[in-house]
């Protein structure tokens, strides 16, 4: 039966478990915040412990970032899942009766931690099998919509985490939200077995004579346009300098730097968010329901946005003013922290954030297409995920800190207007880019 499982029903079942992944994710995180708050006082501790998250993950991006490219993706995904299941037990255990302090964050500690490393590594395996969409091809519109639906389900999946893990905490107890943990970790396991075992028929299916014959190709086609074998290409000359200024270039210049400093700080207020913003609410004695439905509006801002930003009319916006806007959001919605009461007008924070990661993250994507050579994009693409995961490690560790040395008001007020800064310089950087014509505004260009 699974052998026979068509492309169109793998791809249906790789979105429930896409949206079964994000869940979980986005289940997990307010919970984990909530858990701390109500056993820890100390804001920097706090703040320390939700960034264990992303540790590793960013010790690890670039080592693990073509482990599926070299074992296979949907490999990977199972791998994943395992290490979600894990990271639920661990959850559940923590959850157990008289638990000393010490035992109940080594394995909230650990089970972020797993939880983390299977984050990176999924998802840029759902990403990968996605883009074959129903066709099995893997290039054309057809991957582009694949790859926009996943998009979509993850949102769903961010919405629904939230909401519901502030519901089970007020409604029944925390345990409650780590037994659907763990029954959303086996569900994943189940699935990416499934799909691990369609994949493998694909590939038995495949032989060796297509591979061969493929590769034969390929072979002869690079030949043929290059004109030069590989292992004949002259090599680069010139001292150290020079080279890191080649391959800086190479990766896109000034229009990469754009790009690392906006995902810096789009991805720091989303880890905001996400994260830290539920110390904060639960620290000034919001009920979890309330406080999943703050994070929630946030998610719900995001989704919306980057709905409109897959029409055909976005095509005509200004990509500068879209930058300027997803910046000013995120700043924004930091700096609305210091000066707003905390309570539920923190939902304009909650939507400021989520719209500065929901505007921006398409337009930095196309910043690197349109400036990376094309044999560095993947390089490209992968220092923007490392970019991403040192603002997750340093978002909450550095709100923690900021609280603790100055206090909510001052403590936001500076992480907001650092962040101002940084994309100040950046929006400068981008004119003088638009000026010179080494960037488009707009997709309407001849």
């Amino acid at each position: 039966m699974i052998r026979r499982l068509s492309p169109r029903s793998a791809f249906y079942l790789l979105n429930v478990y896409n949206l079964f992944f994000w869940f979980s994710r986005e289940l997990a995180r307010p919970t984990i915040s909530i858990a701390l708050t109500d056993r820890i006082d100390s804001a920097a501790l706090v703040g320390a412990l939700l960034s264990i998250q992303s540790f590793l993950p960013l010790l690890l991006a670039i080592p693990l970032s073509s482990i599926g490219d070299k074992y296979g993706h949907d490999r990977v995904m199972h791998a994943g899942s395992w290490l979600t299941v894990i990271s639920g037990i661990c959850f559940l255990a923590a959850g157990a009766d008289e638990m000393t302090e010490m035992t109940y964050i080594v394995l909230l500690s650990v089970g972020q931690i797993l939880s983390g490393i299977s984050w990176m590594i999924v998802w840029v395996a759902i990403q990968a099998l996605g883009s074959e969409g129903t066709s099995g091809s893997g290039s054309g519109a057809g991957a582009r919509r694949a790859v926009g639906q996943l998009v979509l389900v993850m949102s769903a999946g961010s919405l629904l985490g939230p909401l519901v893990s502030g519901q089970l905490i007020e409604r029944l107890d925390m345990r409650s939200v780590w037994y659907l943990y763990a029954a959303l970790a086996v569900w994943q396991y189940v699935m990416s077995r499934v799909l691990l075992t369609y994949w493998n028929a694909r590939r038995r299916a495949a032989g060796h004579s297509g591979e061969a014959a493929a590769a034969s190709q390929g072979s002869s086609a690079v030949a043929e346009q290059s004109g030069l074998p590989e292992a004949e290409e002259p090599a680069p000359v010139g001292g150290i300098r020079e080279r890191l200024g080649r391959n800086w270039a190479d990766l896109g210049g000034a229009a990469y730097t754009i790009v690392l400093i906006g995902s810096f700080i789009m991805m720091f207020g989303a880890e905001l968010r996400a994260s830290y913003l539920s110390v904060y609410l639960r620290g000034a004695g919001m009920q979890a329901d309330d406080i999943g439905m703050i994070v929630m509006f946030g998610a719900l801002a995001s989704a919306v946005v980057r709905v409109l930003l897959n029409t055909k009319y976005s095509l005509r916006w200004s990509r500068r003013l879209l930058l300027i806007v997803s910046l000013s959001c995120t700043t924004v919605g930091v700096l609305s922290i210091s000066w707003l009461p905390a309570g539920w007008m923190n939902s304009f924070t909650s939507m400021c954030l989520g719209l500065g990661g929901g505007i921006g993250e398409p337009i930095l994507i196309l910043f690197i297409v349109e400036s990376a050579a094309r044999r560095r994009r993947g390089a490209a693409m992968a220092g923007r995920v490392l970019m991403n995961r040192l603002a997750m490690f340093v978002s909450p560790l550095s709100a923690g800190w900021s609280v603790h040395l100055m206090g909510n008001r001052g403590g936001f007020m500076t992480l907001g207007l650092a962040l101002g800064a940084l994309g100040a310089v950046s929006v400068y950087k981008l004119n003088i880019l638009l000026k010179r014509g080494m960037l488009h505004d707009n997709d309407n260009v001849s």
